[in-house]
């Protein structure tokens, strides 16, 4: 990933929580035998504290994806989470134009995978997945409220497994070459815009601002 280094984020804290925050993730694999690269988008959740080499991601794909196919053990794959984005006008600009720009957040995870095999294994897997994304919900939902019959019907149909992490890169691209007076104009623009996105970006760049 292309991250100048006013832009990265070096901080394992902060790296973690922004998979904790944009779990939704872009899963890419390239075939060691040449071909074209496959592309899924799935929800990734980390297992270990931290997200460090020889840390782990978890995940389920859906076994009719033909992706799946080749997701096996060893198979290198990257792992793109991002957050919110939005273009940048040089007219909020208060100390002088320049170019137009477009401010960001993104994780790449590269690693392999390991695959989780079982009935088991993926009902564990899946039970973990709801679990860490119900507990941002005021009444979280269990699992276990859906039919076991619905259940065990649907954990065939899905694939657990890990990522094992290789390296970690990331950056937020936050208008840091701007003076501090720009920074603060762009904030305000992006969170008076209509663009639900554009006030989700402002709020991360004020949020980072203040750390």
């Amino acid at each position: 990933m292309y991250a100048p280094a006013r832009y990265r984020i070096e901080e394992a804290a902060r790296r973690a929580a922004f998979v904790d925050a944009h779990g939704f993730a872009m899963l890419v694999d390239v075939p060691p035998q040449g071909g074209a690269p496959l592309a899924s988008h799935l929800p990734l959740i980390r297992l270990d504290d931290g997200l460090a080499p020889g840390d782990r991601l978890l995940g389920h794909i859906a076994c009719v994806n033909p992706q799946a196919v080749r997701l096996r053990d060893g198979v290198p794959v990257l792992a793109v989470f991002t957050g919110p984005d939005g273009y940048v006008s040089p007219a909020w600009y208060v100390t002088g134009a320049d170019a137009p720009t477009w401010n960001y957040s993104a994780l790449h995870v590269t690693g392999h995978i390991r695959l989780l095999t079982g009935a088991e294994a993926n009902r564990a897997a899946l039970a973990r997945t709801v679990a860490h994304f119900e507990a941002q919900q005021p009444q979280p939902w269990p699992l276990e409220v859906l039919d076991e019959a619905d259940i065990q019907a649907m954990l065939p149909r899905i694939q657990a497994f890990e990522i094992v992490i290789q390296t970690v890169e990331a950056l937020a691209k936050f208008s840091q070459e701007r003076p501090e007076a720009d920074r603060t104009a762009v904030i305000r623009a992006l969170a008076e815009s209509p663009r639900d996105e554009d006030r989700a970006l402002a709020a991360e760049m004020a949020a980072h601002y203040r750390q």
